[in-house]
């Protein structure tokens, strides 16, 4: 069989592509008559039989793809009509596969495997899902519009983080605080007596008034103790006392 290209995807598919595909439609028909009674009321079953009948369909639409007609009437008309119909379902499909599709299949077998208690199955299913992307291109769509999603987030973070470096940065909305004006402490809190009400707010004394007060205190502190008199002394104590 020639390969089969479809216009518009990055899809291509041989004869020995096709035979592949074949194979593992046959494996997962197995696969669903062996566990279908004890699996089919699990959540990720529902995604292996949708997996399973999608898988059947396009199988069904390239083998009438590339299926040779007896005659040359046939051959015209099958060109004509069903050829472009089959490829424009085809094409659907696979966007429908790697827009949405495949990672839900994806995200079922993977739980299966994560549960532990049937892993090996969920290794199969995921081992197969990821085989029929490859042949059908699926997985080389998701790859390319993943380096596309990263260059584009790549860009925008770009365009953010441009700015002159000699000027800083300041942000609209930005709390730059309130200046607060620091309050001397008044004249209670020094503890200051006796200012007058007419003064100006100012604390002085006169030069005598600090004078007097030094003598004072100078006075006091050479003033000698007076002795005690013991009780009970007699006339000689008094005496040289």
């Amino acid at each position: 069989m020639a390969p089969l290209a479809l216009s518009d995807q990055h899809f291509q598919i041989t004869s020995e592509n096709l035979s592949n595909l074949q194979h593992l439609s046959d494996l997962l028909h197995l696969f669903h008559h062996r566990n279908k009674n004890q699996h089919r009321h699990s959540h990720w079953y529902k995604h292996f039989n949708t997996f399973r009948r999608q898988l059947n369909a396009l199988l069904s639409h390239l083998n009438s793809l590339n299926s040779v007609p007896s005659t040359h009437t046939a051959a015209l008309q099958k060109r004509k009509t069903l050829d472009p119909h089959l490829i424009s379902q085809t094409q659907h499909r696979l966007s429908f596969w790697r827009d949405v599709m495949f990672t839900k299949w994806q995200f079922a077998f993977s739980q299966v495997i994560a549960d532990g208690r049937f892993s090996v199955l969920g290794v199969f299913l995921y081992s197969s899902l990821a085989e029929v992307g490859d042949l059908v291109g699926v997985n080389g769509m998701l790859e390319e519009l993943g380096s596309l999603e990263v260059e584009k987030a790549l860009n925008e973070f770009s365009k953010e983080t441009e700015w002159d470096e000699g000027t800083p940065l300041r942000r609209d909305g930005e709390d730059e605080g309130v200046v607060v004006r620091r309050e001397e402490p008044g004249e209670e809190e020094l503890g200051v007596e006796g200012v007058g009400e007419g003064s100006a707010g100012t604390i002085a004394e006169s030069p005598a008034a600090v004078k007097a007060s030094r003598k004072r205190s100078a006075e006091t502190s050479t003033m000698k103790p007076k002795k005690k008199r013991k009780k009970g002394g007699n006339a000689i104590d008094d005496i040289f006392g």
